[in-house]
């Protein structure tokens, strides 16, 4: 119920223009300013679980941070190979996808407001085309779908650009 969904700058509240459900995540689209106080509260029974449990109600305050604090980073994908693939760039520990891509042609991919860190790309061929990786089937003689990674870490720093060129084989 998006009716139960408040957005505040400050102490006022502001209109939410757009929210994206997904089974694990609300995302708010809103036009943030820099360096700014916001709160959101999500009232109680606002929306389900992947259990069918209502929410309890939520307040969450954080403090938007300037442009100047991110990076951006400018990829030039090579395709040497005809397919389909999946691009991902990860934490340097790999836990965490930031973004991902699907990939079957040489293009230039922009990625904006990354936070300064060293990340990791690792690409996929997604032979099933299902945008994922999958782990094959030893019944039905399935390999796996390779995985390969660009060996050279992704050092991205706050108010840099960043361009990589990334050949895929």
């Amino acid at each position: 119920d998006t009716s139960k969904i408040e957005l505040y700058k400050d102490t006022i509240e502001i209109p939410i223009k757009y929210l994206h459900f997904t089974p694990f995540s609300i995302k708010v689209f809103y036009p943030w300013d820099e360096k700014t106080n916001y709160s959101i509260k999500i009232k109680d029974s606002a929306c389900k679980d992947v259990f069918n449990q209502w929410n309890d109600s939520i307040t969450n305050k954080f403090t938007t941070n300037s442009l100047a604090d991110y990076g951006n980073l400018q990829l030039h994908v090579q395709v040497k190979k005809k397919g389909k693939y999946i691009l991902q760039l990860l934490t340097n520990d790999e836990k965490n996808i930031v973004k991902s891509f699907a990939i079957d042609k040489n293009q230039d991919i922009e990625i904006t407001n990354l936070l300064p860190a060293t990340y990791t790309i690792k690409y996929i061929t997604d032979e099933n085309n299902n945008g994922k990786w999958d782990n094959g089937n030893y019944n039905e003689k399935i390999q796996p779908e390779k995985v390969g990674y660009y060996t050279e870490p992704i050092v991205i720093r706050a108010y840099w650009d960043l361009e990589q060129s990334i050949i895929i084989e």
